[in-house]
């Protein structure tokens, strides 16, 4: 409800309550996956109050979460129109130009996000998970860098790191993000696999023979680790 908090001065008229409560009880509904409620009540919300940006920004998540690109897309435009510094909503868009494949436009609305609210994690990582599927892995990098600052307790962010630092050969960094990783989610198999193949690269077998064994405790069928391990082992002899 961060939205609504900012959206609102403490004194408000009855009509402005009104439409709180309005956009209260449809974001509960929408929250819940009661999608056609809560669409009924954001348009409420929106008849009664035509420029009411939080309201316009909801209607474009729901119509988003419903496939309605196009239209998801005019509401975010539309509540960005009314508050130019409403970071949600160019997040939000941003995520619907990724969808339409317009990998540009989502990086730029990504990037005026990171300028209005630098604070948030997930827009610096959202921002760099598209950098790097456009090879930009300097930039992917830094951004992966700031997030990590802002949320350093999140795995996916070192994982993702570790990735971005290998494809720059930065293999020993890379590790260390990997090691971060586990150390945060023990059972990331992912991250295990990335870390293993890594130390296959560094030439150091026994311990990437470790990394596997540490796979199949937790999967004991997962039979891609028990094929890397047969060849670790021989060139660990």
């Amino acid at each position: 409800m961060n939205s609504l908090a900012k959206a609102y001065d403490t004194k408000l008229t009855t009509k402005q309550k009104r439409i709180r409560s309005l956009l209260e009880e449809a974001v509960a509904h929408h929250q819940n996956d009661r999608l056609v409620q809560a669409k009924l009540l954001y348009r409420k919300a929106t008849q009664a109050d035509p420029k009411n940006p939080v309201a316009l920004q909801l209607l474009g998540v729901l119509a988003a979460q419903e496939e309605e690109y196009e239209l998801s897309l005019s509401f975010f435009s539309r509540a960005i129109s009314l508050l130019p510094t409403y970071s949600e909503a160019f997040f939000n868009r941003g995520h619907v130009f990724k969808k339409l494949g317009k990998i540009e436009e989502a990086i730029r609305d990504y990037g005026v996000a990171i300028s209005i609210a630098p604070e948030t994690a997930i827009y610096y990582e959202s921002r760099a998970n598209l950098l790097k599927e456009s090879s930009r892995f300097d930039e992917a990098l830094n951004d992966y860098n700031q997030a990590v600052l802002l949320d350093n307790q999140n795995p996916e962010l070192y994982f993702n790191r570790g990735n971005i630092l290998r494809e720059l050969n930065l293999k020993s960094d890379a590790l260390k993000s990997f090691d971060i990783a586990i150390s945060i989610r023990p059972n990331y198999e992912d991250a295990i696999y990335n870390r293993a193949h890594l130390l296959e690269e560094l030439g150091r077998f026994n311990e990437a023979l470790d990394s596997y064994d540490a796979i199949l405790e937790e999967n004991p069928f997962d039979k891609n680790a028990k094929a890397v391990v047969l060849d670790v082992a021989r060139m660990a002899l």
